[in-house]
């Protein structure tokens, strides 16, 4: 008897301490940067809006309180955990990347109130992640919980206003749709996320069937960025191919193709080559993995031919 119980105690004491570590709360390496330019390592575990309570080394027991206007500003280095899902989202893996930051947001939830801290920043990233996936509703959702007061990169604080224009997408609010689009098409934007504006304008334009206008917002959201925001590009083209085939022009020219009527010169056969044009770019770019859907892919047969050398 005696016996099991010292095999059981032993065992009690082997599980206490993993369980004590476990507790611990979470910490992120930082650099506290005074006012002069020391630059002083430590590990913070939580902060309020005023003060942090930090460790001095990365296995160290105790821990320290300081004021936050103690130091000119605080540095994170990014988590490991954050840099994997930044990879993977950098990569298009946006399921995988949003769980990852999903996770990262929650483990350092304690540091939410700091400047650039990687809870907020997760957060923020897991909402472009359901962006980029062209889940709405669950982006509309999500916004509900979130404070992006500590993001400080200026484009990201637009991205932020820029997802009421989403919102109203996902709510097909069109009227409101195309004012905020208009609004925001007249601003300077990087690339992306004038993208992303032409987009929103074509919807709204589409929903109240001005076809060729729509397509001409479609266009411009697909060289804003050369096409580099590739899961916008691929609803964009979409969209704008199906928009192609309603064209009562573009719909003769189809009819007449390959005929001894065919006219090259015709506006029909000119919108219909470059309806064709995009059939073929999707194809070869951003449409790797996602071939076109069945209802436009026939417009690949109509892509420009090269002219054959004399």
């Amino acid at each position: 008897m005696k016996t099991i119980l010292s095999s059981a105690l032993a065992a009690f004491l082997c599980i206490v301490p993993a369980a004590a570590q476990q507790q611990q709360p979470a910490q992120v390496e930082v650099q506290l940067i005074y006012e002069g330019g020391e630059i002083e390592r430590v590990w913070i575990v939580s902060a309020t809006n005023t003060r942090i309570r930090y460790r001095e080394t990365e296995q160290s027991a105790s821990t320290r309180d300081a004021a936050i206007t103690d130091y000119h500003s605080i540095y994170f280095i990014e988590p490991p955990a954050y840099q994997e899902a930044v990879e993977l989202y950098q990569a298009g893996k946006y399921e995988e990347a949003r769980g990852k930051f999903a996770a990262v947001k929650t483990t350092y939830k304690a540091l939410e109130t700091l400047p650039d801290n990687p809870s907020t920043n997760a957060a923020f990233h897991e909402l472009e992640c359901l962006r980029n996936l062209n889940q709405l509703d669950a982006l509309v959702k999500g916004l509900e919980g979130f404070n992006g007061g500590a993001l400080t990169r200026e484009n990201e604080r637009r991205q932020v206003e820029l997802y009421a224009m989403w919102s109203a997408i996902q709510s097909q609010s069109w009227d409101r749709l195309e004012l905020i689009c208009r609004e925001r098409i007249e601003q300077r934007l990087p690339g992306y996320q004038r993208a992303q504006v032409a987009y929103g304008l074509g919807l709204a334009l589409e929903a109240d069937n001005k076809i060729q206008p729509a397509i001409e917002a479609y266009s411009l959201a697909l060289t804003a960025d050369a096409g580099t925001s590739t899961a916008l590009a691929r609803l964009t083209a979409i969209n704008a191919l199906r928009l192609y085939k309603k064209e009562p022009a573009i719909q003769t020219a189809i009819k007449l193709w390959g005929t001894n009527d065919e006219d090259a010169t015709s506006r029909g056969h000119r919108l219909l080559v470059e309806a064709g044009a995009l059939a073929a770019v999707y194809d070869l770019t951003f449409g790797a993995g996602h071939p076109l859907p069945d209802d436009v892919k026939d417009m690949l047969k109509y892509r420009p031919v090269a002219a054959k050398a004399p």
